[in-house]
């Protein structure tokens, strides 16, 4: 990542609406004062431009705006969100001495998945926080590597996405597909997937098998 000032941090992320296939921030890694991810807003305004001979994302503003973007876990993507939920339940496991044995043992339980500190203001202020947490923000970083799962199975991983750095639209997906010992890679457009299944790590989209292994390789 460069701006006026220079080198201000390394590109760590696309994020992107699975709806409108719009790019809208851009993931910044920055070491100052500690290591963090930083969010930059995009839009088909932002003055910038992307360098591929020097693999360099170029913004005409200062290093400030990058510095002080909010931090990743403002608005994280859903893949971070689900994390960030699933780390937050603890499992209470009660445990009662054995008359028998004199050392406690668990006993037969139901595990009860509880958010810890429920009456906390800081809880609260986070959970409000969780509420506006955006539901359609994908990284790309994240689900590339997903399977993509066809009408009739899967049909093969998600390797990569094309997108315009006019305006930040995604254009295509790019899908590693096998056939026998044969693997090659086609092109699926945004139109063509249903949705992004985190739990599954899948993409499901709206063709057949045969359909998406006969197009043309890329």
């Amino acid at each position: 990542m460069k701006v006026s000032e220079g080198q201000c941090g390394l590109v760590y992320d696309f994020l992107f609406d699975d709806q409108s296939w719009q790019i809208n921030r851009v993931v910044v890694r920055i070491g100052v004062p500690q290591e963090t991810l930083r969010l930059f807003p995009l839009s088909p305004t932002t003055p910038g431009a992307i360098i591929p001979e020097d693999r360099t994302f170029m913004l005409r503003t200062g290093s400030s705006a990058i510095l002080s973007s909010p931090p990743i876990d403002t608005n994280p993507p859903v893949s971070r969100q689900r994390r960030r939920r699933l780390s937050a339940l603890k499992i209470v496991i009660p445990f009662l001495p054995d008359e028998f044995a004199g050392v406690p043992v668990p006993m037969a339980f139901t595990p009860a998945l509880v958010s810890p500190g429920a009456t906390d203001p800081t809880t609260q202020a986070s959970t409000e926080q969780e509420a506006n947490w955006d539901t359609h923000l994908r990284s790309m970083r994240e689900v590339i590597g997903y399977r993509v799962q066809a009408v009739d199975g899967r049909a093969g991983i998600l390797k990569n996405f094309i997108f315009d750095d006019n305006d930040f639209s995604v254009r295509h997906l790019i899908v590693r597909v096998r056939r026998f010992l044969l693997k090659r890679s086609v092109i699926l457009t945004p139109a063509e997937v249903i949705g992004i299944d985190w739990e599954l790590l899948r993409v499901n989209v709206s063709i057949d098998k045969r359909t998406l292994r006969a197009r043309r390789s890329v």
